[in-house]
């Protein structure tokens, strides 16, 4: 098992869609702005795929307008990504991912089905594997 560096090159890139009111306060637009102009110039490169919750779908799909983004509905309560997506890495030739967070796994299990379909990758939680 190899942990992939951010800097290696990778052909797709998750963004949860800000959404913490509490955390961005009155800058959350702002902040959406800023997200959806990251996504789009990241989609000049490789597959974007942006989450966000279900009532600011609408809100996401009219800021980001680039049909070349995938944007999924997900139960999201943070929009930084590596503390609510798995961790990825290497299995020889396989790319695969490694959820340690049980809490977060269970709160975001839908995200983690979406990555498996999306990505076509093998996801293993290793909190629930050690508690077997």
């Amino acid at each position: 098992m190899r942990l992939i560096p951010e800097w290696n090159n990778h052909t797709n890139c998750l963004i949860a869609w800000p959404c913490n009111q509490d955390l961005y306060g009155n800058q959350l637009h702002q902040a959406r702005i800023e997200i959806a102009n990251l996504a789009n110039h990241i989609s000049e490169e490789e597959e974007v795929y942006v989450y966000c919750n279900k009532i600011d779908y609408k809100e996401c799909y009219e800021i980001i307008s680039n049909k070349n983004i995938s944007i999924l509905e997900a139960n999201l309560d943070d929009s930084w990504m590596r503390d609510i997506a798995p961790i990825f890495f290497r299995d020889g030739k396989n790319l695969s991912a490694a959820e340690f967070n049980i809490i977060t796994a269970m709160a975001n299990i839908l995200i983690l089905k979406m990555i498996i379909k999306f990505l076509n990758i093998y996801v293993i939680n290793l909190i629930l594997n050690l508690l077997k």
